[in-house]
C-alpha cells in the first residue's frame, strides 16, 4: 500500500468505520492470545511422554481441557450477553496466561492434566470473540468479519508453533519446555494489556446494563436453548460444527504420536507441521472465502467443504512422504475453512442477536463435549485398531450425517429471501418514522408526528395529552439517534437503521407504537385509534377494520400490548402470520 492509497477517501472512510476499527483491535487481541496458547499445544504429547505416559493417557490429557471447556463454555456466552464481550475476553486471557506459565513448571503427569484442564477453562474467548464479530457486522458482512477472526486464529497457529518449535529445541531427548511456557505467558500478558486499553465494548449500553427483568433471567435458561434447537437449520449447523471438531480433535490428540511412530519426528518437526497448517489456513480464509461465497453461495460451500475435509483427512495417514502430507493438509485446510466460516456465518443468521451469545455458547459447549470423547476414542483406536483409525472415524461420521442433512442445509438459502423480506419490512418502519420523507430519520420527524397527531385529536399545546406524547416521542427520537447514528451527523440513514434493526436487538418498537396508537393511555388500542393512525399517514381507512380483527388475536375488541409485541416480532423478524398481520403497515 502506497501513501497515495492511504490518502484516498475510500480508505479513510473504511478506517474511520467503527466496526472496522473494532475488528482490527479484536484481530490483534485474538492473535496474541492464540499465539500464547498455541505455543504449548503441539508440545503436549511429547511432554506427556517425558512422564512415561501411554498413548491412551496422552490423549486423556487433551480430554482434560475439553472437560473443563465443556463445563464452563455455556457460561461465557450468557455472561457476555449480560455484562459485555470485553470483560469476558479479558478474563479468559488472564486465565490462559496463568495456565501457560504453569505449563513450564510441571513435575508430574497429573500436574499436566490439571494444567491442561485450566487451559480448557480459558477457552471461552472463542465464543465471546465470535459473538463480538456478530455485534459489529451486518449480516452481509458477517462472513468477512468471521474470516478476519479465523485469520487471527490462523496467524496465531503459525506464530505459536513456530516459536514453540524453535524454543523447545531439535533434540527430543533434551527438549526445553520451560522457555516456550515463559514466552507464552508473556504474550498472554501483552494480549490482556492490549485488549484492556484498545478494544471497545461491542454491545450497546442498553444491553450491557439490562433492566431488572433481564437481570432475573438466568444465563442457564434451558427454555432458551430448547427454542434455539427447534430450528432445523440451527441444529444441523451445530451438528456439522461439532463433527468437524470431533474429527479435528481426534487427529490433534494423536498427531504427535503418529508423526513420532510412523515418521520418527520429534516435537520441533511436529510443531513446524502446525506452522504450515496455520499458514495455509490464513491464506485461504483471507484470500478465497469471500470470492467463493459470492460465486457459489454459503450453502453449497458448506456441503462441499464437509466432503472435501472428510476425504482429505482420510487420506492423510496413508501419506509417508512430506510432499503427500503437505498436499493432504492443504485440502484439509481448504475444507475446514469453508465449513467453519460458512457454518458460523449461517448459524449467526439463524438466530437473533439476543440469542447469539447463547447459541455460540451452546455450540462451543457441544464442541467441547465432542472433544472430550474424541481423544479417548482416538487413543483407544490408535492402540487397539491401528494408527490410521483416529483419522478415519470422524470423517466417516461427517459424510453420513451430511448425506442425511443435505436437504436442510441447502434450504438455508431461504434465509436470503427471509432477510430480503425483513429488510422490506424494516424499510416500511423507517418510512413511518421518516415523517417528512427526506430519506433520513431526524429529531424534527418525531416533533412533526406529535404535531400531526395533535391536529387529528385536537390537542392543545398545553394539554396533558400533547405534553405526554411530545415527551415520549422526543425520548424515542433521542434513543434512535443514540443507538443508530453511527457517524454522528445527527441523522439516521436507511442503511444505519437496517444494519441495527436486522440484528434483532432489544429495541422495543412494539411498546413505542403501542403508546403512539393508544391515545387515551388506557393500555389497549381500540378500532377508532387504529383508524386515526391510518388517517394520520393518509392511508385508506377502509382496511382498518379487517386489520384490527387480525391484530386482535384473542378477539376481545382491543389490541393489547402483548398482541402488538407479537405482531411486531413476526412482522420484523420474518415469522409467519396471516397476510393482514404481516402487511398491517402496507401503504403507509
Amino acid at each position: 500500500m502506497t501513501l497515495e492509497d492511504v490518502n484516498r477517501p475510500g480508505f479513510l472512510a473504511w478506517l474511520q468505520d467503527k466496526s472496522h476499527l473494532a475488528q482490527i483491535a479484536l484481530f490483534l487481541s485474538v492473535l496474541i492470545d492464540t499465539v500464547s496458547s498455541s505455543i504449548v499445544v503441539p508440545l503436549i504429547p511429547f511432554y506427556a511422554q517425558n512422564f512415561n505416559a501411554s498413548p491412551l493417557m496422552t490423549t486423556l490429557v487433551f480430554s482434560a481441557s475439553a472437560i473443563t471447556g465443556f463445563m464452563v463454555t455455556p457460561v461465557w456466552g450468557g455472561l457476555s450477553d449480560r455484562f459485555g464481550r470485553r470483560p469476558l475476553l479479558l478474563t479468559s486471557m488472564v486465565v490462559s496466561g496463568i495456565a501457560c506459565l504453569w505449563f513450564g513448571l510441571l513435575h508430574s503427569l497429573w500436574a499436566l492434566f490439571a494444567c491442561n484442564a485450566l487451559i480448557g477453562a480459558a477457552s471461552g474467548s472463542g465464543t465471546v470473540a465470535t459473538a463480538y464479530i456478530a455485534d459489529v457486522t451486518s449480516s452481509d458482512q458477517r462472513a468477512r468479519g468471521l474470516g478476519v477472526l479465523s485469520a487471527a486464529y490462523g496467524c496465531g497457529i503459525i506464530l505459536g508453533p513456530t516459536l514453540g518449535g524453535f524454543l523447545v529445541g531439535s533434540d527430543s531427548a533434551t527438549s526445553d519446555f520451560l522457555t516456550p511456557a515463559l514466552v507464552a505467558a508473556s504474550l498472554s500478558a501483552l494480549a490482556v494489556t492490549f485488549t484492556f486499553f484498545v478494544l471497545p465494548e461491542s454491545l450497546p449500553k442498553i444491553h450491557v446494563e439490562p433492566d431488572q427483568t433481564q437481570l432475573k433471567s438466568s444465563a442457564f435458561n434451558f427454555t432458551d436453548y430448547q427454542t434455539i434447537l427447534k430450528n432445523p437449520l440451527t441444529l444441523t449447523l451445530i451438528m456439522g460444527l461439532v463433527l468437524i471438531a470431533f474429527a479435528g480433535s481426534s487427529v490433534q490428540s494423536v498427531l504427535g504420536l503418529w508423526t513420532g511412530q510412523e515418521l520418527h519426528w520429534g516435537p520441533q518437526s511436529t510443531s513446524f507441521l502446525y506452522v504450515y497448517w496455520g499458514g495455509l489456513a490464513i491464506c485461504i480464509e483471507l484470500g478465497l472465502i469471500n470470492p467463493l461465497i459470492k460465486r457459489f453461495g454459503e450453502s453449497n460451500l458448506f456441503i462441499w467443504g464437509l466432503f472435501t475435509y472428510s476425504i482429505a483427512m482420510m487420506l492423510l495417514p496413508t501419506s509417508r512422504s512430506l510432499l503427500n502430507i503437505l498436499l493432504s493438509l492443504s485440502v484439509i485446510c481448504l475444507g475446514y475453512s469453508l465449513c467453519r466460516v460458512v457454518a458460523v456465518s449461517l448459524l449467526s443468521q439463524s438466530v437473533s442477536a439476543r440469542q447469539q451469545g447463547k447459541v455460540f455458547g451452546l455450540t462451543d459447549s457441544a464442541i467441547a463435549l465432542a472433544t472430550i470423547i474424541s481423544p479417548l476414542l482416538a487413543g483407544y483406536m490408535f492402540t487397539a485398531w491401528g494408527t490410521s483409525w483416529p483419522f478415519w472415524v470422524g470423517p466417516i461420521l461427517i459424510i453420513v450425517v451430511s448425506l442425511l442433512s443435505v436437504r436442510i442445509i441447502m434450504q438455508s438459502r431461504v434465509s436470503v429471501s427471509c432477510m430480503q423480506q425483513r429488510q422490506q419490512n424494516l424499510q416500511q418502519l423507517f418510512d413511518i418514522l421518516d415523517y417528512d420523507q427526506n430519506g433520513e430519520i431526524e429529531a424534527h420527524d418525531f416533533q412533526q408526528m406529535v404535531n400531526a397527531s395533535a391536529q387529528v385529536w385536537r390537542w392543545k399545546d398545553d394539554s396533558k395529552e400533547y405534553k405526554t406524547a411530545l415527551s415520549f416521542w422526543t425520548g424515542l427520537g433521542n434513543t434512535v439517534q443514540q443507538l443508530m447514528d453511527t457517524n454522528g451527523d445527527g441523522r439516521v440513514s436507511l442503511d444505519e437503521w437496517i444494519e441495527f434493526m436486522v440484528k434483532d436487538l432489544d429495541f422495543d418498537l412494539a411498546t413505542a407504537f403501542t403508546k403512539f396508537l393508544d391515545v387515551n393511555a388506557d393500555g389497549k388500542i381500540c378500532l377508532e385509534e387504529l383508524k386515526a393512525f391510518y388517517y394520520l399517514y393518509k392511508t385508506d381507512e377502509g382496511i382498518a377494520e379487517k386489520t384490527f380483527e387480525s391484530l386482535d388475536l384473542d378477539q376481545d375488541g382491543y389490541i393489547s400490548p402483548d398482541e402488538m409485541s407479537k405482531t411486531f416480532k413476526h412482522f420484523i423478524y420474518g415469522e409467519t402470520l396471516e397476510s393482514l398481520q404481516r402487511k398491517w403497515l402496507t401503504g403507509i
